[in-house]
């Protein structure tokens, strides 16, 4: 890179020292980064140049990101991109009333284990049989894809077969060895136009587990749906705040003549979802999580479409390892 890209890895470099999760940047005005779920301000450095920005053009490869850069045009851009010594950062980059802001989210280099995301490995391979669909759902920054990424590196230790990833964009690296099975990862907008369109060609590509990074529309939910039904393990994400939220968003995605086959499709194919936020206590992120099972009486109520019920069973599966979210406040010892 160039020399004058320096500001940037100077601010990045010292984020990650604070482990922070994300880095914001803004023409002419001071770095700020998100610590145990607050922003603040560096801890040193100087503020952000003017448009437009220098020595960054070589990190970014999308067109548009190029045009905002020098200041062409409005709009905005998003991705990914890595540096050998401070790893790799998920970004978006926007025009506003004073410049550009560019928001990196900081991603580790490994590939957390549960013990890192702090699921319990009986719960884990609950949710990683052979087929079936699995929902991880939570607000930004509440670490679905680190808990996605562990299942994955879970599953694939314990049973290897081939894993295809579906990303936007690639967030963790993945070590594929051959005794571990085999695992590619591709990259919508780089590697294929959709995620529906990466995931119909990755339905021919013998995949054993398929992860999906978010689910955002009726053709993808239809061809996950499709994928569990016809023996693979599906792993995806959405944006809800609680287990029963996320059946019923996933379900919201289809028109009203396919409810009643999305509803059916979904009972039969729903191993369970993980609800979860981090909760900052004593300066460390601790991962408050409802767990929901797919069990008969699971996806009855889900063939009816009584989904306020499940929270009922979710109370009373305890021994599944199911909980709510005040269960698990309540046994995490939350205050």
């Amino acid at each position: 890179m160039a020399e004058d890209d320096r500001w940037l890895l100077s601010a990045w470099a010292q984020a990650l020292a604070a482990q922070a999760a994300d880095l914001h940047l803004a023409s002419g005005q001071m770095p700020l980064m998100r610590c145990r779920g607050q922003l603040v301000p560096l801890t040193s450095g100087s503020p952000c140049p003017p448009l437009p920005w220098p020595g960054l053009a070589a990190y970014f490869s999308d067109a548009s990101a190029q045009r905002l850069l020098q200041g062409q045009t409005a709009g905005e851009a998003e991705g990914a991109f890595e540096h050998p010594a401070l790893g790799r950062a998920r970004w978006s980059l926007a025009r506003t009333d004073h410049g550009l802001m560019l928001v990196m989210r900081l991603i580790r280099g490994q590939v957390p284990s549960l013990l890192d995301v702090q699921l319990d490995t009986t719960v884990a391979n609950r949710l990683l049989p052979a087929q079936g669909l699995v929902l991880i759902t939570g607000a930004t920054g509440s670490g679905k894809s680190s808990t996605l990424a562990a299942l994955v590196e879970h599953r694939r230790h314990a049973q290897g077969g081939h894993v295809i990833t579906l990303e936007d964009p690639i967030e963790f690296r993945y070590d594929s060895h051959q005794d571990q099975g085999r695992i590619s990862q591709r990259e919508i907008g780089r590697d294929s136009l959709s995620f529906a369109s990466a995931l119909r060609a990755a339905l021919r590509q013998d995949p054993d587990v398929l992860l999906i990074g978010e689910l955002r529309d009726a053709e993808t939910a239809r061809l996950a749906l499709s994928a569990a039904e016809t023996g693979h393990l599906v792993l995806t994400t959405l944006h809800t705040a609680s287990a029963v939220g996320a059946i019923d968003r996933l379900l919201s995605l289809f028109p009203p003549d396919e409810q009643e086959l999305a509803q059916a499709l979904l009972a039969e194919t729903l191993v369970g979802v993980l609800a979860q936020e981090l909760i900052w206590q004593d300066g460390q992120a601790r991962a408050l999580r409802e767990v929901l099972i797919a069990t008969s009486a699971v996806r009855h109520l889900i063939r009816e479409h009584r989904l306020a019920q499940i929270h009922s069973v979710m109370q009373t599966g305890g021994s599944l390892g199911m909980q709510t979210r005040a269960q698990a406040w309540e046994r995490g010892g939350f205050s």
